[in-house]
C-alpha cells in the first residue's frame, strides 16, 4: 500500500503502523515541522493561534526579524516615496496608492509582531520520540520583549506617524477607481467616510482598534500570565506588560506636552478598551486583568487632573480631550461601583 508517496508493505492499517510511526517520529526535525490553519490563524474573537513561527506572509526562516525588518523597510520607502511615485506629467494619485498600500503591510506587520508576545511554541511530539522537545515552549523572553519594544516605537510612540503635512496634501483621491465602485462610493457619502482628501485619523482608528485588540486580547492576557508559571527562565509578567502600554499611550501626562490628533485617536481606543474589560470584561479575562485595569482607570485620572493642573494654558483641543477621558473614567467607575452594591 502507498501512503502519501511512501510505497508501504502490508495488507492492513497495523501493518503499516511501524513505519508510519517511524515518520511521525521525525516531526520535530527543522526540515519537517509544519503547522496547520488552527496554528496560522485567529478564529472568533480571540487569539487561539498561539507559536509565533507558524505564520501567514512570512517569507524568511526567522519570522521575528522578517517582520521587524518589514517596519524598517517601510519606513525607509516613506521617505523615499516622492522620488519612486511622482512623475512629471503624472497624477499624484499614484502617491496615495502606494501609500495606502504601504500603511496595511505595515500593520499586518505589526500583528505578526504582536503574535510574539505571549507565544507558546508547539510542537506535535509523541513520548518517545527523539529528542526531548514537549509539546508547548515558552517564547523566550528577549523575542517577546524585542517584538513588544518593536510594537511601542513604531505604533505607540508620539512620533511614529509624524509625516511632513506637504506629503499627506499630494495624496491625491483616484476618482475613476472610486467610480468603478459606485454603490461603495455612495454609501461612504451617506456615512460621511467619503473624502476627497486623504485622512490619516480614519486609517488610524481603524488600524488603533484592531491592534489594541489583539493587545489586549483576553487569551492572550491569560497566557502571559499563565507562561510566568511555565517557565524558570526570564519572563514578560502580566503586571509589566500592562503597565507598559498605559505608560507608551499616555507618554504626554508625564512629559507635559499637549496631546497632537493621532494620538487623541489612540488613547481614545485605549480608553474604548481598557473600560470594556471593566465594564462588561469579555471570556476568559481573569480577575486580575480587571482589577488592573480598574487601577489603571483610577491613576489615569489622577494623572489627567494633574496635568490640567499644572499647565492650564494646554491648547483647547488637548484640554477638551483629556476632561473627556476623565469624564468617561469616572462614569466607568461610578458604574461598576454602583453594580457591586446591588
Amino acid at each position: 500500500m502507498n501512503n502519501g508517496y511512501t510505497p508501504i508493505e502490508g495488507d492492513t492499517l497495523e501493518d503499516e503502523l511501524p513505519v508510519l510511526n517511524k515518520i511521525a517520529s521525525r516531526s520535530t526535525e527543522p526540515e519537517l515541522i509544519y503547522g496547520t490553519d488552527e496554528d496560522a490563524y485567529d478564529f472568533g474573537l480571540f487569539s487561539t493561534s498561539i507559536d509565533p513561527v507558524c505564520m501567514t506572509n512570512d517569507l524568511s526562516d526567522d519570522p521575528l526579524a522578517y517582520s521587524v525588518q518589514e517596519v524598517d523597510r517601510l519606513k525607509d520607502l516613506w521617505q523615499q516615496f516622492e522620488d519612486r511615485a511622482l512623475f512629471e506629467g503624472k497624477s499624484y494619485v499614484y502617491l496615495r496608492r502606494a501609500f495606502e498600500s504601504s500603511l496595511s503591510r505595515y500593520f499586518r506587520a505589526m500583528s505578526r509582531l504582536a503574535k510574539w508576545i505571549g507565544g507558546i511554541y508547539h510542537t506535535r511530539t509523541h513520548v518517545g520520540d527523539p529528542g526531548t522537545a514537549l509539546p508547548f515552549k515558552v517564547v523566550e523572553y528577549d523575542k517577546q520583549r524585542h517584538a513588544f519594544d518593536i510594537i511601542k516605537a513604531n505604533l505607540l510612540s508620539p512620533d511614529a506617524f509624524a509625516f511632513d503635512p506637504a506629503f499627506i496634501q499630494k495624496l491625491q483621491i483616484d476618482r475613476f477607481f472610486e467610480f468603478l465602485y459606485l454603490d461603495e462610493l455612495i454609501r461612504g457619502m451617506n456615512e460621511g467616510r467619503f473624502r476627497l482628501d486623504f485622512s490619516l485619523s480614519y486609517y488610524l482608528q481603524m488600524f488603533y482598534q484592531r491592534i489594541l485588540s489583539m493587545l489586549y486580547d483576553p487569551l492572550r492576557l491569560q497566557r502571559i500570565q499563565d507562561n510566568e508559571i511555565m517557565t524558570k527562565e526570564e519572563k514578560l509578567t502580566l503586571s509589566d506588560y500592562l503597565s507598559e502600554l498605559y505608560t507608551a499611550t499616555w507618554q504626554e501626562l508625564k512629559e507635559g506636552k499637549p496631546v497632537g490628533t493621532y494620538r487623541r485617536v489612540l488613547q481614545r481606543e485605549y480608553l474604548n478598551k481598557v473600560t470594556s474589560f471593566v465594564l462588561k470584561p469579555p471570556p476568559p479575562t481573569s480577575q486580575d486583568v480587571i482589577a488592573v485595569c480598574r487601577y489603571q482607570l483610577k491613576e489615569l485620572d489622577k494623572s489627567i487632573k494633574d496635568y490640567l493642573s499644572r499647565y492650564p494654558n494646554a491648547d483647547l483641543m488637548t484640554r477638551a480631550h483629556l476632561e473627556s477621558c476623565s469624564d468617561i473614567i469616572t462614569e466607568t467607575l461610578k458604574a461598576v461601583y454602583s453594580k457591586t452594591a446591588k
